[in-house]
């Protein structure tokens, strides 16, 4: 849309106020205000926003900078209202505030917030109600993060304290204390004195409680009347001990310990029970790969926000850190390690490629491949991470679920059309560009698959390089390429491509 039929708003929201500035073609400002944060407020600004966007026959709309929480306000209010909502990054303000100079202020951020409307009206994401629904997301997968933290720190304490209690004697019966069974027995029976004049049956009917009546999958899972009879064993010269004061405060700090393991237990499952609903609200279907549990896909789609906001996979996977960064100079170009990215997501990718490789066949047969070739464990996890991060785009995208079978067809498909490709260019290669007698072309036809690990630490691309008499041989552009695809075509066999169809 042309900026001069526009009336551009831009707002940069606060904690107890906005500031927000109206502006016309050519950055002509024809209002700035400061508003309250509540609904009334936000509601007069509207109207007279309105009127005025009506009086000049334009279009308006609102760029708001994203500033989490503050201006979740704003957008439940001009969502109702069906208004045209703009999602500003504040990397942008800060370039844009610069031609307005030095100074920091609302007036400048909201005035840069409108000027960019003006601009990049039609690349600027929009904010609709499905963008609100992954918004909840994001704040239930963070919020999930934080309470396993909580759990780790508590479960640390507890071991502390139950070493001083009980010295080693508890890892024997309860090797998981975070388990149902071992977290209602330090509720009851903090420490051993507590056990004096107890029955074997009653802790065995604790314990039957609190797996409810179930004895557990594992092999060497005892039935709750065995660890009744062991805690006892165990137990029974620590509890004739006299239960002092110093020996009360301990057991009531490992009962509360207990206590405060057990509600975040249970606040886990509840976060996670409503961010499976949240992720069937939303229609995608990326749980259906294997090794994405529901907790990593409410981070890739809490992250994402709107797989809308990428044209291209490989802005995606630029995104989530999973394509390293270009950082190039003097015409000579080179790659490094992605480290301006949603470190939230990279580290996803990361946990997403080590399952997989584990319970994906396709994937471990890429993982295996790609070790193959001389690469690091590391190295071989970043690249299952890549093609890992194609196939959950274009599964975002068109809301469709993995096929193993689609997967494998793709593969040949393609694996046939390099194969193709790599042949009309060895016909048109010149032989007086490749020595007779150097081995390279035995190279380039069957490429080896093991090259030397000649790469910097740090960095993510690693140099195969050519060996021919303990020397390296730099060949011409065009045999490198044709080396680098046979070897790639080699790997197709075994590799992992996008399981889905086009979009």
């Amino acid at each position: 849309m042309e900026p001069t039929k526009i009336l551009s708003v831009g707002i940069d929201p606060a904690k107890m106020s906005h500031y927000a500035v109206a502006m016309v073609y050519p950055e002509v400002k024809l209002m700035s205000k400061r508003i309250s944060n509540d609904f009334q407020a936000i509601a007069e600004f509207d109207q007279e926003v309105s009127s005025l966007a009506k009086r000049r026959n334009l279009l308006l709309v609102y760029g708001l900078e994203d500033s989490g929480a503050y201006g979740s306000t704003l957008k439940e209010y001009f969502l109702e209202k069906e208004r045209t909502i703009l999602e500003i990054n504040p990397l942008k303000t800060n370039r844009q505030k610069d031609f307005y100079g030095q100074d920091k202020s609302d007036n400048v951020d909201a005035t840069s917030c409108a000027a960019i409307v003006l601009r990049s009206y039609d690349n600027l994401p929009q904010i609709t109600q499905q963008n609100q629904i992954y918004a909840y997301i994001k704040e239930a997968s963070r919020f999930r993060d934080t309470l396993v933290k909580n759990k780790t720190q508590i479960i640390n304490r507890l071991h502390a304290q139950l070493t001083r209690a009980w010295s080693g004697i508890y890892k024997e019966f309860f090797p998981r204390i975070f388990s149902h069974q071992a977290v209602e027995f330090f509720i009851n029976y903090p420490t051993p004195e507590y056990l004096k004049g107890i029955s074997a049956d009653q802790i065995a009917s604790i314990l039957s409680k609190a797996s409810r009546h179930r004895t557990g999958s594992r092999k060497r899972a005892r039935s709750p009347q065995d660890k009744a009879a062991l805690i006892l064993e165990k137990s029974s010269l620590m509890r004739k001990r006299s239960l002092s004061l110093e020996k009360e405060m301990q057991a009531e700090i490992i009962k509360q310990l207990a206590l405060s393991l057990k509600q975040t237990i249970k606040a886990i499952d509840s976060i996670e029970k409503k961010l499976a609903e949240l992720i069937k609200l939303t229609g995608q279907k990326i749980t259906t790969l294997k090794g994405l549990s529901t907790a990593l896909a409410g981070v890739i789609l809490g992250e994402t926000l709107s797989p809308h906001r990428f044209n291209q996979s490989s802005a995606f996977a630029l995104f989530n850190g999973t394509a390293p960064r270009e950082d190039s100079t003097g015409g000579r170009s080179r790659h490094v390690s992605n480290r301006f990215c949603n470190r939230r997501l990279k580290r996803a990718f990361y946990q997403l490629a080590l399952t997989s490789s584990r319970c994906d066949p396709i994937s471990l047969s890429f993982y295996q491949a790609t070790i193959k070739r001389g690469l690091s464990k590391n190295e071989a996890l970043k690249r299952l991470g890549r093609r890992l991060s194609d196939i959950i785009f274009v599964m975002m995208k068109t809301k469709s679920g993995y096929d193993a079978q689609i997967a494998l067809s793709n593969m040949q498909r393609r694996r046939s059309c390099l194969i193709k490709q790599s042949e009309g260019k060895m016909a048109n290669l010149n032989a007086r560009d490749i020595p007779q007698d150097s081995g390279i072309l035995n190279e380039i036809l069957e490429p080896c698959l093991t090259p030397n690990r000649n790469y910097i630490r740090s960095k993510t691309k690693i140099k195969e390089n050519i060996h021919f008499s303990k020397k390296r041989i730099f060949l011409d552009s065009e045999p490198q390429k044709l080396t680098l695809n046979a070897s790639r075509i080699n790997d197709l066999s075994l590799g992992i491509d996008k399981c889905i169809p086009k979009y």
